[in-house]
């Protein structure tokens, strides 16, 4: 079980090809899909509103990746909690990406 693991894991590496592709995204959106405007309207809202936008999305992911863990762990798969939510985040990220939500095929 240990080997078969060893792969999944979030190392160092990987999150930091996660994140260089992630400023990619962003810098694609903004060069080829009109993002200057979207960031200065952005640059002109009220950031505390922004701030609380973003802490209810992503509360859900924490309760999402509990429950992700503990449906893993009924069909006998122990998984820490940070993991099964980096799965679950990354599989947003790429079906946010892709067509026929390939992101499921990544969780």
């Amino acid at each position: 079980m240990a080997e078969a693991q060893s792969w999944l894991r979030l190392d160092r590496k990987r999150l930091i090809g996660l994140g260089l592709l992630g400023l990619l995204t962003i810098g694609l959106v903004v060069t080829l899909g009109g993002g200057r405007q979207a960031l200065t309207a952005m640059l002109a809202a009220d950031w505390r509103l922004v701030g609380l936008a973003i802490l209810i999305h992503y509360s859900g992911f924490a309760v999402r990746g509990d429950r992700w863990r503990r449906i893993l762990r009924i069909l006998g798969y122990q998984l820490p909690y940070l993991y099964t939510t980096n799965l679950l985040i990354s599989g947003w990220f790429i079906s946010a990406l892709t067509p026929a939500r390939a992101g499921d095929f990544v969780r």
